[in-house]
């Protein structure tokens, strides 16, 4: 991101966009460059890594823990410190960039828990942000591109990089 601002141009302030895990990678570069960063747009994160770890299921096909072992070097049991660096929900702060988020409710691969959190922390910290909560939608829901949950996240994004408040 440092050189991609450095050839951007000096002062100008950047939009990241990211999906699952894309998604997880902008919050913590929010954390890392938060005064060069307008917005961040996100769509179904992983932000507590610990609880994504514990997180269980039938239908894991990611094979979550060995994914994340493998990633982190490490369970939680063994390297908390390092599950708790990976997440974004544990490092925001007032001057946090604001976010819109978007997850489907009934998402098989990240439980919608992870932005439900995200959400709250933002709300604790002030931060501004719009979350559009998808009772229908799954993981990936924006692939379908003229699909209802990707319609009314069109209507959600045009007015977040409109508008500089929130939306209610």
């Amino acid at each position: 991101l440092e050189r991609m601002l450095q050839s951007y141009g000096k002062g100008k302030r950047v939009w990241l966009y990211g999906r699952s895990a894309g998604a997880h990678i902008a919050l913590c570069l929010g954390i890392q460059f938060k005064d060069k960063i307008e917005g961040i747009i996100s769509l179904y994160p992983v932000t507590d890594m610990e609880k994504f770890y514990r997180w269980g299921h039938e239908f894991d096909i990611l094979n979550t823990r060995k994914l994340l072992r493998r990633l982190l070097g490490s369970s939680p049991e063994e390297g908390a410190k390092i599950y708790q660096e990976a997440s974004p929900l544990n490092k925001i702060t007032s001057d946090y960039p604001r976010v819109l988020l978007a997850h489907g409710a009934r998402d098989p691969l990240v439980p919608i828990e992870q932005s439900d959190l995200f959400s709250q922390k933002l709300t604790e910290n002030n931060v501004s942000y719009t979350y559009l909560r998808l009772t229908r939608a799954t993981h990936g829901f924006d692939v379908f591109w003229n699909g209802a949950s990707s319609q009314a996240f069109k209507i959600y994004l045009k007015s977040f990089l409109k508008n500089t408040t929130e939306i209610k």
